[in-house]
């Protein structure tokens, strides 16, 4: 480790593997304190050869890198049990070995499953830097225990993930957040202005997801999401439901929880329009198709989607739950769970296509001026304003 760097940051991810979101942020997170010499160490579960980073600022502490967390994962298909949750698990060892280890420094840089490692810090007397993917756990359980009494089918509300990450931003002295939306979740929870640092928005590459120039006649709407209770899904169908466009298809792109498949599985497979295509390798393609992107999350901190689908300029609906700010000009923000106000709002970008261009235009240009490097930059200026503080 660099003698007297003072920043640790602990990570769930594999470092460099594309198909690892977090692993992006990850590795713009700790760049910049890299280069500037502020970084003491990374954890990770692994990392790519292709890492451009120090070895030794590297830390994998589970023995034989993603050995173990393959294993779990094979196990769990084998022979599944009921309420086992292998990623739970694997991040449990996970923080368990790095709070086993951290020290020295000045700040743990973490994200919010990491309980252990946040009540070490606090033990150890250093300052904890929360890395906020989404709002504030409060309102995320208040937003699924919602939904839980306004679906047909039983939805498990996920607890324990909320509890830990509760546990976890009670020992946090900073967050850092990605939307407007994240930090006034956090303002109502008590959390003082003062400890909240906005690094947002994250970006894409405009070179990979980029316009095509030979869409299909066809109006496509695509939605792309994990549907969980609280992406919306149900909204989307609702408002699919009330418009009626001749040549119109719903394309649904990413896995379904067995929840929301219990509810919404035989609406969406008896709808000659809609279109599930599950998990989707080349996505940008998806994107390059599509008429209007519709995300009706119910809570969102920075979902790439949104930049995925402005690069490709494609207009965008949204929900006012999210990083609203961003999308700015780029497409409609409607309320959450109001399929009324999606349908106007597909109705109109399919009657007005000039204006529907031009919105996938500004979209563009919005993650044209945005980089990975200003969201490092916004993260190491985060990290020197606190240790400026601490002198």
């Amino acid at each position: 480790m660099p003698e007297g760097a003072p920043v640790s940051v602990v990570s769930f991810s594999h470092l460099g593997y594309d198909s690892d979101q977090i692993s992006e942020v990850t590795y713009n997170t700790v760049k910049k304190l890299a280069d500037d010499g502020l970084l003491r160490a990374l954890y990770v579960l692994d990392t790519e050869p292709t890492v451009s980073l120090d070895e030794w600022m590297i830390e994998t502490p589970i023995p034989g890198g993603k050995t173990l967390p393959r294993i779990i994962y094979l196990l769990d298909q084998l022979a599944p049990i009921d309420g086992f949750d292998p990623r739970q698990v694997i991040s449990e060892i996970f923080d368990r070995i790095v709070a086993s280890n951290i020290g020295g420094g000045q700040i743990v840089h973490l994200f919010p499953e990491f309980q252990h490692t946040a009540e070490r810090a606090k033990r150890e007397e250093l300052t904890t830097v929360v890395y906020a993917r989404g709002c504030h756990p409060e309102e995320t359980l208040r937003l699924y225990e919602e939904e839980q009494s306004r679906f047909d089918a039983d939805i498990e509300v996920p607890y324990d993930w909320f509890h830990r990450y509760q546990r976890t931003y009670d020992h946090a002295d900073h967050v850092f957040y990605l939307c407007d939306y994240v930090r006034e979740t956090f303002i109502e929870r008590g959390f003082s202005e003062d400890c909240l640092f906005k690094v947002g928005p994250l970006t894409v590459d405009p070179n990979v997801y980029r316009p095509s120039r030979s869409k299909s006649t066809e109006f496509t709407v695509l939605a792309v999401s994990n549907m969980t209770p609280l992406k919306g899904t149900r909204y989307l169908l609702d408002a699919w439901d009330l418009i009626d466009i001749d040549e119109a298809q719903l394309v649904l792109c990413g896995g379904i929880s067995d929840d929301v498949q219990a509810e919404l599985g035989p609406r969406i497979e008896q709808d000659a329009s809609i279109n599930h295509l599950g998990h989707v390798d080349d996505i940008a393609e998806q994107y390059r198709q599509a008429s209007v992107f519709v995300h009706p999350s119910l809570t969102e901190g920075f979902g790439k989607v949104y930049p995925e689908a402005m690069a490709s300029e494609v207009p965008v609906i949204a929900t006012e739950n999210g990083p609203t700010e961003f999308i700015d000009d780029a497409g409609f923000i409607v309320p959450i769970r109001d399929p009324k106000a999606i349908a106007e709002k597909l109705r109109y970008l399919h009657d007005n296509p000039d204006e529907a261009q031009h919105m996938g235009e500004r979209g563009r240009t919005i993650v044209e001026a945005n980089s990975w490097e200003g969201f490092s930059q916004r993260v190491f200026d985060g990290h020197k304003t606190i240790l400026k503080n601490l002198q």
